[in-house]
C-alpha cells in the first residue's frame, strides 16, 4: 500500500485544514504526501483530539460539509455548536439554507444576498386581532385495557397507582425483534401520568430496555408513588419472566400538566414520519412504533433514546406526523400543522445485545433447610486432607462391591481447598447417583441427619442447614471502566475465547493496549486484526504457571501503560471418570488453571487493577460427569475469586457454559454431552450474549455462573415429576409431594401375597428416612442381603 501511494504529489491546500492524522495544520503541499495518505488510511483517527485542539485555538462552531451528518452530535456534545449541511434523502438548497440559519443563529455572519433574491416587504392586516387564547389542552385519559397499561390497580388508603400488563411479541409484534422501543415506556408513562392526574413526563431514564422473550412473555407493571413537592410523582417501569425477579427498566418523574406549551425554535429541517402496517393507532395516545421513528430522525439509528426530558402529550391516535427538532428535543404536529407531542430534551446511549440483562447471569445461593431429627449413628471414617487423597478415598470406596453411602465432610467449601475437594466431588455424584453426600459442616454431630435429608450437598453452621441453589443475578453495578491508556493481560491470549475477549475489550471498551500470553506464542493474523482496530498488541509465548516466565512479562510492561487488568482464559482438559484418574491427571488440569490463577493473584496483588476476571467452568458447580478434574480446578478458581473480594481486591469468577462456538473447551463434546446439557436445559452461548455477560459480570464481581437455561422446560419438567438436578431447584421448585392417604400401605400388602410383603416395606421405610436413617449399632441391610453402612472422609 505504500509503495502504491509513493507516487502521489499534492499542491499546497487553497484553505488550511486541521489534520485528524497528524494533529496539526495543514498549510504546505509537501506535508500530503504518498506517506501522509498511508498513514491516513492505517493510523487512528484522531477526530476528538483535533476538534478539542481547535477549540482550544478559540474555534466554538463547526460545520460538517456532508452528504448526511455523521460527526455532529459528538462535536455538539464537545461544544454544544455544531450543524450540518444536508442530510439523506434531503440534499436541496432548502436544506442547505436551513443549515445556514443555523449559523447564523449561532452569531455567524452569513451573506444572505449571495443566497436569497431581493424580496419586498408585505404590509400587515389592518384589522384588530381578537386576543383570543388557544391553550393547548392535555391530551384524554388513558382507558382501562390499555394495550400497554393493562388493569389499572389502585392501593387501598394511599394515592399509589400500579399498572400490571403482560408484553409479548405476539401482543405487541412492532417489537422487532422482542426488542421494545424506549418510546414504549415514554408513551405508557404518560398514559399512566393520566390516570394520575400528572399527564405531564417531566422526566424518564431508561436503566435497560425491555427485550421480550421468544416464547411466552413478560410481565410489567409501572408504578406511579404518592404526590409529592408540587404534585410531582415518582414512577418506575418493572418486568420480568415468570417467576424471576424483577428488573427495573426505567425511572423517572411525573407532573401536572404544564399551564403553557411554548413552540421552542427548531434547529433543523421538519421530517414526515409514517409505520408501514401502523395499526390500533387510535388505542395509544402516541403509537410507540410512530414515535421511536420519529425520535429516531434527531438521536439517529445508533442509538436508544434512553433519557427524556419534558414530554407532553397533545393529541391521541396520530398515524402520521411532522418531526421538527428543536436544540435538544424534537416537536410533533400532524398533517394539518396542530401539535401532538412535544419533548423538551432526548439523549441517546448506545446499545449493546442484553444490555441490562442477566437472565443468564448466576451466583450460587444457600437456601435454609429444616435438619430431620435422628438417632446418632456409628461411621466408618477415614482422613483425605487434599484433592488428591481424597480422590484415592472415593476410588478405594467405589472398589469395595458394597452398596454403602459416602459422606464427604470438609470445612469451609468457600474456601480455595475445600472447593477444589466439592467440585471433585460433585463429578462422582454425578457418574454414582445417591451414593454420595457432601457437607460442609462445622459440628460432626449432625452428620447423621444431613445424611438423613435426602439433599446431595449440605452445609450446616452454627446448628442451621442450607443447599446449594442457583440463582438468577437480578441487578447488575457500573463496570469500573478500564483505562484506555492501560494495558489488560490475557492469558490464553490467542485460544478462541481470549481472542474473542481481546476483540471485545477493543472494540466496546476502548482498550488500546493488550498483552496476549500463551504457550505458543505467535497469532500473526490476530495480531494484525487487533492492531488495524487501533490496538498496541503484544503476544508473548509464556507458561503462566511459571513464575520466573510470568515475572519476565509482567516487567515488560512499560510504565507509561501500566497494567490495569487481568483476564485468565487458559486452561486444558484431561477428562475422565472419577475411577480413571490419577493425581497426575489432577495436576495436568490444575497446573494451567489454577497454579497460574495463583501466581497472577499473588505478583498482581499491588498493581490496583481495576479487574481480575478469571474464566472458570459451570462443571465446578454442576459436577459434569467425566470431568472431575476439571471441576476441582474450576471450582477452586471461584472459592480465589471469593478470596479475593473478602480482601477488597476486584476479582470475578465466571463459570461459563458451554459456548456455541467450538473452542478448545468445546470441542471434545460428543452427542452424550449435548443430550445431558439439554436434559438441565443448557443451550449453547453466542459470543455476543457471552460478552454482554462478561461486561455484566465484571460489574458484579464474586463467582458467577454464565449459561443459557431454559427456564420453562425445567419448569415443565418439574411439574410433571421428572428429574431436576438438586441446584436448579431454585430456578424450577419442585411441586408439593400429595398426602398419602391412609392405610395405603395396609391395602398394597392386603394385595399380596407373605413372600411379597418385605420389599413394600422396605421400599416404605427407605421413603421414611427420619424413622429409619442412622441408626445406632449394626448397619441396616437390604433386601439382597447387602449392607448400607454411611462412612466419611474428612
Amino acid at each position: 500500500l505504500a509503495e502504491t501511494l509513493a507516487g502521489i504529489t499534492a499542491q499546497a491546500p487553497p484553505v488550511p485544514f486541521y489534520s485528524t492524522v497528524t494533529s496539526e495544520w495543514v498549510r504546505e503541499a509537501g506535508a500530503l504526501d504518498g506517506g501522509y495518505w498511508y498513514r491516513n488510511l492505517r493510523n487512528q483517527v484522531r477526530f476528538g483530539a483535533a476538534a478539542a485542539a481547535l477549540i482550544e485555538q478559540g474555534h466554538q462552531v463547526f460545520v460538517e460539509v456532508s452528504a448526511h451528518p455523521v460527526t455532529v452530535q459528538p462535536l455538539s456534545e464537545l461544544t454544544g455548536d455544531a450543524v450540518g449541511t444536508l442530510r439523506r434523502e434531503d440534499g436541496g438548497l432548502r436544506r442547505l439554507l436551513t443549515s445556514m440559519g443555523e449559523l447564523f443563529v449561532r452569531g455567524i455572519d452569513v451573506d444572505w444576498t449571495a443566497m436569497v433574491p431581493a424580496a419586498g416587504w408585505v404590509d400587515l392586516p389592518t384589522y384588530a386581532f381578537d386576543h383570543r387564547h388557544y391553550w393547548l389542552e392535555p391530551a384524554e385519559p388513558a382507558s382501562a385495557g390499555d394495550p400497554l397499561l393493562g388493569t389499572i390497580v389502585s392501593t387501598p388508603g394511599s394515592d399509589r397507582l400500579t399498572a400490571v400488563a403482560r408484553w409479548s411479541r405476539r401482543t405487541h409484534p412492532w417489537a422487532a425483534d422482542g426488542l421494545v422501543p424506549n418510546a414504549a415506556l415514554v408513551e405508557a408513562a404518560i398514559r399512566l401520568g393520566d390516570l394520575a392526574a400528572t399527564p405531564f413526563l417531566a422526566e424518564l431514564t431508561v436503566d435497560a430496555p425491555v427485550v421480550l422473550p421468544p416464547r411466552g412473555g413478560r410481565e410489567v407493571q409501572l408504578l406511579v408513588g404518592e404526590p409529592g413537592e408540587q404534585r410531582r410523582r415518582p414512577i418506575e417501569v418493572f418486568s420480568r419472566e415468570a417467576d424471576e425477579p424483577w428488573t427495573r427498566h426505567a425511572h423517572g418523574t411525573l407532573a401536572p400538566a404544564v399551564a403553557e406549551v411554548t413552540d421552542p425554535a427548531t434547529a433543523g429541517d421538519a421530517t414526515d414520519v409514517t409505520v408501514d402496517g401502523l395499526r390500533d393507532a387510535d388505542r395509544y395516545g402516541i403509537h410507540p412504533a410512530l414515535l421511536d421513528a420519529a425520535v429516531r430522525t434527531v438521536v439517529g439509528d445508533d442509538l436508544l433514546p434512553s433519557v427524556w426530558t419534558g414530554v407532553s402529550l397533545l393529541a391521541s391516535g396520530a398515524t402520521t406526523v411532522t418531526v421538527t427538532p428543536t436544540a435538544t428535543g424534537l416537536r410533533l404536529t400532524d398533517p394539518a400543522g396542530q401539535p401532538v407531542l412535544t419533548v423538551e430534551a432526548v439523549r441517546g446511549a448506545p446499545f449493546a445485545p442484553d444490555q441490562g440483562s442477566t437472565d443468564a447471569l448466576f451466583r450460587v445461593e444457600w437456601p435454609e433447610i429444616p435438619l430431620p431429627t435422628v438417632v446418632e449413628a456409628g461411621f466408618r471414617t477415614c482422613d483425605a486432607t487434599s484433592v488428591e487423597a481424597t480422590l484415592a478415598a472415593l476410588q478405594a470406596w467405589l472398589a469395595d462391591p458394597a452398596e454403602t453411602r459416602l459422606a464427604v465432610v470438609t470445612g469451609d467449601c468457600t474456601e480455595p481447598g475445600p472447593a477444589a475437594i466439592w467440585g471433585l466431588v460433585r463429578s462422582a455424584q454425578s457418574e454414582h447417583p445417591d451414593r454420595i453426600v457432601l457437607a460442609d459442616l462445622d459440628d460432626l454431630s449432625v452428620l447423621p441427619a444431613v445424611v438423613a435429608s435426602g439433599e446431595p450437598q449440605v452445609r450446616v453452621r452454627d446448628g442451621v442447614a442450607s443447599v446449594p441453589r442457583l440463582a438468577r443475578v437480578s441487578a447488575t453495578p457500573d463496570a469500573r471502566p478500564l483505562d484506555p491508556h492501560g494495558t489488560v493481560l490475557i492469558t490464553g491470549g490467542t485460544g478462541t475465547l481470549g481472542a474473542l475477549t481481546a476483540r471485545h475489550l477493543v472494540t466496546a471498551h476502548g482498550v488500546r493496549h493488550l498483552v496476549l500470553v500463551s504457550r505458543r506464542g505467535e497469532a500473526p493474523e490476530l495480531h494484525d486484526e487487533l492492531t488495524a482496530l487501533g490496538a498496541s498488541v503484544t503476544i508473548a509465548a509464556c507458561d503462566v504457571a511459571d513464575r520466573a516466565q510470568l515475572e519476565a512479562v509482567l516487567r515488560a510492561i512499560p510504565a507509561e501503560h501500566p497494567l490495569t487488568a487481568v483476564i485468565h482464559t487458559a486452561g486444558v482438559l484431561d477428562d475422565g471418570v472419577v475411577t480413571e484418574l490419577t493425581p497426575e491427571r489432577l495436576g495436568t488440569v490444575r497446573r494451567p488453571k489454577v497454579d497460574a490463577a495463583l501466581l497472577l493473584d499473588e505478583l498482581t496483588r499491588d498493581a490496583g487493577l481495576a479487574a481480575f476476571v478469571l474464566f472458570s467452568s459451570a462443571a465446578g458447580v454442576l459436577g459434569n460427569p467425566g470431568q472431575a478434574g476439571y471441576a476441582a480446578a474450576n471450582a477452586e478458581l471461584d472459592a480465589l475469586a471469593r478470596r479475593r473480594n473478602g480482601l477488597g481486591l476486584p476479582a470475578v469468577s465466571i463459570a461459563w457454559g458451554y459456548w456455541s462456538a467450538v473452542s478448545g473447551m468445546t470441542e471434545h463434546l460428543g452427542a452424550a454431552d449435548l443430550r445431558r446439557n439439554q436434559r438441565i436445559g443448557m443451550s449453547g452461548l453466542p459470543a455476543d450474549e457471552g460478552m454482554a455477560l462478561l461486561d455484566a459480570a465484571i460489574g458484579t464481581g464474586g463467582a458467577l455462573v454464565a449459561a443459557k437455561f431454559d427456564v420453562p422446560a425445567l419448569r415443565a419438567t418439574a411439574k410433571a415429576g421428572g428429574p431436576v438436578p438438586p441446584l436448579l431447584r431454585g430456578l424450577a421448585p419442585l411441586p408439593r409431594r400429595a398426602a398419602a392417604k391412609t392405610g395405603s400401605l395396609t391395602e398394597r400388602l392386603a394385595a399380596l401375597d407373605e413372600a411379597g410383603q418385605p420389599r413394600p416395606c422396605s421400599t416404605w421405610c427407605g421413603g421414611t428416612p427420619p424413622r429409619c436413617s442412622a441408626t445406632p449399632g449394626p448397619p441396616p441391610s437390604t433386601p439382597d442381603g447387602r449392607s448400607r453402612t454411611p462412612a466419611s472422609t474428612r
